[in-house]
C-alpha cells in the first residue's frame, strides 16, 4: 500500500525510475495471486479494531510525513490507509497525533455504515485504536496546550474530544508489532512478510495446512482418549448406552477414518 502511495505521487511526470518502480509491484502481484484475506467468526472478532502508525519527515523531497492506518474486523483487516499528512510535523509527537486524528475520524465514519448495516459493538469502552508514541497518548488526554502542541491546527485536536467522551480508546502497543507500520514506510523483507501474516494474508495451502494439523491434534486426543477405555479383543470394546465408540468421521467431524482404534 506504501509503495502505490509513493508511485502516485508522480502519475504526472513519470521517470524511469517510477516506470522500474512500478513494474516490481506488478510482479509482486503476479507472484502473491493466491494470497487472500483470512477472516475469522467468534465473538472475540467482532469488535471493530484499528492500528495507527506514522512516518516522521519520511519524504526526502519535502519533509512531510505519511500517515498509515489499519481497521480489523473479524480477524481480518476491513479498511486501510497510507496518505502523506497534508501539514508540515515539527516532532514525532505531532506526526504521531495527526496520524491517530486521521484514524480516529475513520473509525466514526465505519461506526456509522456498520450501525446502519445493524452491526453494534458487543462491550462498552470505545473502539481501541493502538498507538506505538505513548507521547500522543498522553497529549490526547491532557487538555492544556502547551510547547508540543500549541501550533498543532485545530481541527485535530477533536481527537481530545472522541477520546474524553470514550468514543475511542488510544492503546499504547510495541513498535515491533505494530501493523500499521507496513503502511508508512518501506521495511526489510522478514518485517514485510511477519505484518503480512498479522494482516491476516496467507493463501489456500496455508489453511489447508492449520486444518489438517488441527485435525490431528483432534484425533491425538480422541486415541489418548479412547486408551482410558477398557480393550477387549484388540478393540475398544467399552460401551456408552449401547454404542460403540469409534474414530471415525463421526466423531471428529473432519477425515475420513472408518476403522476402529486397534490397542497398542
Amino acid at each position: 500500500m506504501y509503495v502505490v502511495c509513493l508511485l502516485s505521487m508522480f502519475m504526472a511526470k513519470p521517470t524511469r525510475l517510477h516506470m522500474v518502480a512500478a513494474k516490481r509491484v506488478l510482479r509482486y502481484l503476479k507472484g502473491t495471486l493466491g494470497y487472500g484475506i483470512r477472516y475469522k467468526a467468534g465473538a472475540q472478532n467482532d469488535r471493530l479494531l484499528s492500528y495507527t502508525d506514522s512516518d516522521y519527515a519520511g519524504d526526502i523531497n519535502d519533509r512531510r510525513s505519511t500517515s498509515g492506518y489499519v481497521f480489523f474486523l473479524a480477524g481480518g483487516p476491513v479498511s486501510w490507509a497510507s496518505k502523506k499528512q497534508p501539514v508540515m510535523t515539527l516532532s514525532t509527537t505531532e506526526a504521531e497525533f495527526v496520524a491517530a486524528a486521521y484514524s480516529a475520524a475513520q473509525c466514526i465514519w465505519m461506526k456509522r455504515i456498520l450501525k446502519e448495516m445493524g452491526w453494534l459493538e458487543t462491550t462498552g469502552g470505545g473502539t481501541r485504536i493502538l498507538c506505538d508514541n505513548s507521547s500522543t497518548i498522553k497529549l490526547s488526554k491532557n487538555p492544556v496546550l502547551h510547547g508540543r502542541s500549541k501550533h498543532i491546527d485545530v481541527r485535530f485536536h477533536f481527537l481530545r474530544d472522541l477520546v474524553k467522551e470514550e468514543v475511542i480508546k488510544l492503546e499504547h502497543y510495541g513498535t515491533t508489532d505494530q501493523v500499521a507500520d507496513i503502511m508508512t514506510k518501506a521495511v526489510k523483507i522478514e518485517t514485510f512478510e511477519k505484518l503480512r501474516g498479522e494482516l491476516g494474508m496467507c493463501t489456500v495451502a496455508e489453511l489447508q495446512g492449520e486444518t489438517d494439523a488441527a485435525a490431528g491434534m483432534s484425533i491425538s486426543c480422541l486415541k489418548l482418549n479412547l486408551r482410558r477405555f477398557e480393550f477387549r479383543g484388540g478393540y475398544v470394546g467399552s460401551r456408552i448406552q449401547g454404542q460403540s465408540i469409534w474414530a471415525g468421521s463421526r466423531v471428529l467431524g473432519v477425515g475420513s477414518i472408518k476403522s476402529p482404534v486397534s490397542s497398542q
